[in-house]
């Protein structure tokens, strides 16, 4: 089984170079990279440089629209939401929220031109990251912005699956594979995600999920294998590839046979990638950081390492 790993925080070359170095020596065959507005805008140039230092290593390079329109997750901060503060998602009561309508026509032309720059900059696949309404939509809430206003009757679920399904039709044209990456239930913000209607969606390659289990304060078993068992009922029969990530960061040195348990589960349900966030364990990001981010960050590569020699049990 391939395993990936994201990379995020450098856009120094130099850096960048010999971090894939390492990711590469350590067995993963496949890089996340972040690619936010602030990466289009400023670091473009830099970014087809990255993708190329990736590629001359023998690993495949996906980007995720990190913090995009506050659509998707990530830390990053969104212009668009600066920017066009009327097209921003507002619930039933008034409230408005730092994301972007889904059914604005200006939010599909953000979308559309991430995409034609992400595949500008050479990368191979899309990773749609946790995307969603920023506000709980049961009981059949939806966005009262102006456009959903003046909009035919459409709830919130319909308008996300009818989102991404256009998203993934330009990437697709654009010779993208996509994959799309849903919160387990226990982590989103509103459980009971349309699984199987994204699942359906046409030219949808992959299905993820990230239980992580420390964010959920759960223990790792039976979280990830009932997290992963629900992703393998909503693909079905289909085509769509089963995939997860594992968590990789705020662990310590207690935690790696949970991350090996984890890891194992994914394994055991047929995943055909697994992923790990992120790089280093994410210490560099202070939000993310842990108390022994070296030693977690090598038994994170002993794992790829024996993923790759078919070793790990």
């Amino acid at each position: 089984m391939d395993s990936g790993i994201a990379y995020f925080g450098s856009r120094i070359l130099r850096h960048v170079e010999a971090d894939l170095d390492e990711i590469a020596a350590a067995g993963y065959r496949h890089v996340l990279h972040t690619f936010s507005e602030g990466d289009q805008r400023y670091y473009l140039d830099q970014m087809v440089r990255i993708v190329e230092a990736t590629h001359a290593r023998g690993l495949t390079a996906t980007a995720a629209p990190f913090g995009v329109a506050g659509i998707f997750g990530g830390e990053e901060a969104s212009f668009f939401l600066a920017e066009h503060p009327r097209n921003r998602q507002r619930d039933e009561g008034g409230r408005i929220y730092p994301a972007a309508c889904l059914r604005v026509p200006a939010t599909r032309a953000l979308i559309d031109n991430w995409l034609a720059d992400a595949a500008a900059v050479g990368f191979d696949e899309i990773l749609w990251d946790e995307p969603g309404w920023a506000f709980d939509t049961r009981e059949h809430r939806r966005c009262s912005c102006d456009s959903c206003r003046d909009a035919p009757e459409l709830d919130a679920e319909q308008a996300l699956v009818a989102f991404l399904a256009e998203s993934i039709a330009t990437a697709a044209a654009l010779d993208l594979r996509n994959t799309v990456c849903l919160l387990p239930d226990e982590l989103a913000l509103t459980p009971g995600q349309p699984w199987r209607e994204v699942a359906a969606i046409p030219g949808l390659d992959a299905l993820s999920t990230d239980p992580y289990w420390k964010n959920a304060y759960l223990p790792v078993l039976p979280f990830v294998p009932d997290s992963l068992h629900r992703l393998r009922a909503a693909i079905g029969d289909t085509s769509v590839a089963l995939e997860c990530w594992i968590q990789g960061f705020g662990l310590d040195l207690d935690d790696e046979r949970d991350f090996v348990a984890a890891t194992l589960a994914a394994r055991g349900e047929g995943a055909s990638r697994v992923w790990f966030w992120g790089f280093g364990a994410a210490a560099h990001m202070s939000e993310l950081g842990e108390s022994s981010p070296e030693a977690v960050w090598e038994y994170m590569k002993e794992v790829a390492r024996r993923l790759a020699m078919n070793e790990l049990s």
